[in-house]
């Protein structure tokens, strides 16, 4: 196997964990870029019952709109292996295409 790598540096970054009854079951990642919020990582802990997901994007997209946010974009590569599924969780919880290409999709969801 050869590992690979890739660096994305920014400034001001967001880490917003999310918890259930004092427990963590993940972590949302992003920053500002304008006046859009920019959703880097999506992390689920081990152990976190599936509908962690769809909830913790509730509150990550709450927490947007409550720092003033007009839009919440997220990316996922095409190559991603739970791409098929991250997308239409997206869409399910209201984001929409927003810049395609062969390598990887935007997605959008505005205030």
């Amino acid at each position: 196997m050869i590992a690979t790598h890739s660096a994305h540096v920014v400034d001001a970054q967001t880490v917003l964990t999310y918890e259930v009854d004092g427990q963590p079951h993940g972590v949302l990642t992003g920053y500002r870029e304008g006046s859009k919020f920019v959703l880097c990582h999506v992390i689920m802990f081990p152990g976190s019952p599936p509908t962690t997901l769809p909830r913790m994007l509730h509150v990550g997209v709450a927490e947007a709109w409550a720092g003033g946010y007009e839009a919440v974009l997220f990316c996922v590569m095409r190559s991603h292996p739970m791409h098929d599924a991250l997308c239409r969780v997206g869409t399910r919880l209201g984001f929409v295409p927003y810049d395609e290409s062969a390598e990887k999709g935007w997605y959008v969801k505005w205030r």
